[in-house]
């Protein structure tokens, strides 16, 4: 069974205390969210990760995603790149330079800004993605932990975004 987060982007925006919070400090510290070309995204994410990809790879990948980035005086500092499907969005990858001063809610800024974005352009549901299963790494404990603060727990069924079905996960 595979658990994701889901934001319905049909109702108002109400994020967490904390996540308010943590989106406020960086939006004190003066950073802005834009949408960016991809490429933009693939040089900032190629800059920080050290996974590399291949040409082709990222070639693929442009063809199906859009990005954000959140920027302090125009230096890169959080983005995330995005797939869609009908009124669905999809969180697919996503890169903090932790280095940088301005870093401290800079994730969880971009995530409030990308909703709010989101909604405006019509989408209805924000899969924030799946979740971590037991044995996974700590590094996909720690991402599972920040995506479960934003929307619902859902179970979902199939194998890639988009999935077949979303159904509420109980209450645990």
């Amino acid at each position: 069974m595979k658990y994701c987060v889901v934001v319905d982007l049909t109702k108002e925006l109400v994020p967490s205390k904390e996540v308010r919070y943590e989106a406020h400090k960086a939006e004190l510290n003066g950073l802005v969210v834009s949408e960016v070309p991809f490429s933009e995204f693939k040089n900032f994410y190629a800059s920080i990760v050290s996974v590399k990809k291949t040409e082709e790879v990222w070639d693929e990948l442009s063809k199906k995603h859009f990005a954000f980035i959140a920027k302090k005086d125009a230096t890169p500092i959080s983005g995330a790149a995005f797939m869609s499907y009908k009124k669905q969005a999809y969180y697919s990858m996503a890169v903090t330079d932790f280095d940088s001063p301005y870093a401290g809610g800079a994730g969880y800024f971009l995530q409030v800004n990308v909703m709010k974005a989101l909604k405006e352009k019509g989408y209805e549901l924000y899969v924030v993605g799946l979740l971590a299963e037991e044995g996974d790494s700590e590094k996909l404990q720690r991402i599972s932990n920040f995506k479960k603060q934003f929307g619902v727990l859902y179970i979902v069924e199939g194998e890639n975004f988009p999935f077949i079905s979303y159904t509420p996960a109980p209450k645990v």
